[in-house]
């Protein structure tokens, strides 16, 4: 199951890239911020960052985004009270910008929830390559995505790599770490330091 999900996400992988997209990303986790800040900067989009609700707000009324990706749980102020902060704001360019929620919350009708709560989707954690290109695609104007030849699945050394690593640690599940992290051994390597 692991493998499969690996190579569907290499196959998903920078076939566009989007160089005018802003997104702003909110997330307390650090960790969780670089592998998504990574997983976005995939397809070239610029990325901002906040670790708290407070923080959040602070930056969406400084500048215009095209989504927002809202973490759930947060200390203090959590995402849905940010949002409910944010569309009560006053000339706020972002007023109606999409706001994906990111939980771990994998419960059944937990999209339903969040779409009550006035989020325009989700996004479970761990986040997938090819769960966070489908938001891409389905929330990102066209006109802002530009297709591209390249493709991370030709990158020859990778296979080579992930099986050094299968035999050098061959407890762990190489092939869906590097699935959440859409496929980038870069990306994959700032996981593995942060949590270590």
């Amino acid at each position: 199951l692991h493998d499969g999900q690996g190579k569907n996400d290499a196959a998903c992988m920078e076939k566009f890239v989007a160089r005018d997209a802003h997104v702003l990303v909110v997330d307390d986790n650090r960790m969780n911020i670089r592998v998504i800040e990574g997983l976005l900067a995939s397809y070239r989009i610029k990325v901002t960052i906040a670790t708290s609700g407070q923080e959040a707000l602070e930056k969406i009324v400084s500048a215009d985004y095209d989504f927002v990706f809202m973490d759930h749980m947060m200390p203090e102020m959590d995402g849905v009270e940010t949002l409910q902060c944010l569309r009560e704001l006053e000339d706020c360019l972002n007023i109606h910008t999409p706001v994906i929620a990111l939980t771990a919350n994998a419960i059944m009708g937990v999209r339903e929830m969040y779409l009550q709560a006035g989020f325009a989707d989700y996004l479970s954690k761990p986040v997938e390559g090819i769960a966070l290109e489908s938001m891409i695609i389905k929330y990102l104007p066209k006109e802002k995505r530009h297709l591209t030849g390249e493709d991370n699945a030709e990158n020859k050394g990778e296979l080579t790599m992930i099986e050094k690593l299968k035999q050098l640690i061959p407890e762990m599940d190489i092939l869906a770490g590097m699935g959440y992290c859409g496929n980038d051994e870069d990306i994959y390597r700032i996981a593995m330091e942060s949590y270590c």
